[in-house]
């Protein structure tokens, strides 16, 4: 077992077939890409094997579309709440509350090492900031 996994075809496909991808999430792909996914040989990953999900065929969500998801199923709160879906924030399921703020950005502010990390980067067309106050630290 090598120290990384290469990554399907298909997975460059699906990110090839996406819109509008600047310069800082094709990058993160290619990074992503020459990491590789992480196998057994390395000690944080050694009890986790990841060769199965990458015989998986995945989609990308287009649209963040909450067609499919109930209000009722979820969770009662007083305070804030966040709702993604298919990792776009569904608003019309949020509540907001005072003291925390979420601000919508073009892409993460820091970009780790990590395998996934580099994905999440490279996939993500735009990521929620969440702040919130030290009240409710």
């Amino acid at each position: 077992m090598s120290a990384a996994l290469p990554i399907p075809q298909s997975w460059q496909t699906a990110f090839d077939a996406q819109p509008n991808v600047g310069a800082f999430r094709k990058q993160a792909f290619a990074d992503f890409v020459a990491r590789g996914l992480p196998t057994g040989k390395l000690d944080a990953w050694k009890y986790t094997d990841l060769r199965r999900l990458t015989l998986r065929q995945f989609r990308l969500p287009t649209d963040g579309s909450v067609a499919n998801v109930d209000d009722a199923l979820l969770p009662l709160t007083n305070g804030a709440r966040l709702v993604f879906v298919d990792g776009l924030p569904a608003s019309s399921l949020a509540r907001r509350a005072d003291g925390v703020s979420i601000t919508a950005t073009s892409h993460c502010a820091k970009l780790g090492t990590d395998a996934f990390d580099l994905l999440n980067a490279a996939l993500s067309s735009r990521t929620e900031r969440i702040e919130v106050a030290a009240k409710y630290e």
